[in-house]
């Protein structure tokens, strides 16, 4: 899925720059949140795929019944 693709490079992005903020003793609270809440798009963009998967497996169990 695309869209999780791209969620996971934003939050590797997001661990690099914590990586370095942390060597440089900033505050990095910021982006611990940020991947926090793109985590949590993945986790519901995942739910929404795997629903529609079933759903689908469903309708074609119902069509092979009928």
């Amino acid at each position: 899925m695309k869209a999780v693709a791209e969620i996971d490079e934003k939050i590797n992005e997001k661990q690099k720059e914590i990586i370095r903020l942390t060597k440089e003793h900033q505050n990095c609270n910021t982006l611990g949140d940020e991947i926090i809440k793109l985590r949590d798009e993945k986790y519901r963009l995942q739910l929404e795929d795997a629903n529609r998967e079933g759903s689908r497996l469903k309708l074609e169990e119902l069509e092979s019944f009928l």
